[in-house]
């Protein structure tokens, strides 16, 4: 079973369930293209929570994969965190002295539910790149930091973002560190 089958049964379910859901995403790359980062949060009822799992448990599919689960539970409310699984739809590549990264989440809304009558879902994505974001379909993107917010969206579009590389990692600390001795040493011989 893998990642992309978890996401589309969470996803599946809670909309014809009742759409009652919000997805939030929280993903790092590295300078390498990595993902060092990658967490879902799943927000919903307790009703929800329990349709989900009432014949796959969410919590043994994600451990089974290698990926770690938590629950924090709030009266009616339930907030599913899964972290260190990266789902197979997630990618990077170079292009020159650039980074992209891609998600394509569409591949997990692979039918329009709204015909059942299904209520639309929340989702919001925070990614962070290693350098400057210079191109992206974010709604909020600031310096490498780059959001999505999709609210009531039956059908979530795909991430998309490219930044520059920096060119030598620690680079900007260097040169801080030897602007500020080169200060340093100018007032001392005076």
């Amino acid at each position: 079973m893998n990642y992309k089958y978890i996401s589309c049964l969470i996803l599946i379910s809670s909309i014809l369930i009742s759409g009652c859901v919000t997805l939030t995403y929280d993903t790092k790359v590295d300078r390498n293209g990595g993902i060092v980062e990658h967490t879902m949060v799943i927000e919903t009822s307790s009703y929800v929570y329990a349709l989900m799992n009432e014949e796959t448990q969410i919590r043994d599919i994600v451990v089974s994969e290698g990926g770690e689960y938590s629950e924090v539970w709030d009266g009616d409310n339930v907030q599913m965190i899964i972290s260190g699984l990266i789902p197979p739809n997630i990618y990077t590549e170079t292009d020159g002295d650039h980074l992209i990264y891609r998600h394509t989440i569409t591949d997990n809304f692979t039918t329009d539910y709204s015909e059942y009558g299904a209520a639309a879902i929340d989702v919001h994505y925070y990614l962070e790149m290693p350098g400057e974001i210079v191109e992206s379909n974010a709604n909020v993107v600031d310096g490498n930091k780059a959001e999505w917010h999709m609210v009531g969206s039956t059908q979530p579009e795909d991430i998309y973002a490219r930044c520059e590389l920096p060119l030598i990692p620690g680079f900007e600390i260097l040169s801080s560190i030897l602007a500020i001795l080169a200060i340093a040493f100018f007032f001392r011989k005076e």
